[in-house]
């Protein structure tokens, strides 16, 4: 039997890629950094520190170019027609 301790995420998205997301065993630690995320957002002049004990990155997470998300319909092939 495999198990594993349970672990709390945050995901961050912006208007367009990149996506962050943080986890942890701790949910309040989360909630702390979500408040310092959304009072940095309406104070533009503040700043805060965060320390990422891991850093994991999948480069196919990365796009370059433009990202479209299409949801139904048969045979789309991300080609725009005039």
């Amino acid at each position: 039997m495999v198990t594993a301790a349970p672990l709390y995420v945050l995901a961050v998205e912006t208007s367009g890629p990149p996506m962050a997301v943080v986890t942890s065993p701790d949910p309040h630690r989360l909630d702390q950094l979500v408040g310092s995320i959304v009072y940095a957002i309406e104070h533009p002049e503040t700043e805060f520190h965060v320390t990422v004990d891991r850093l994991m990155v999948n480069p196919k997470s990365y796009y370059f170019g433009d990202n479209v998300n299409m949801y139904g319909g048969i045979g789309n092939v991300g080609v725009e027609h005039a």
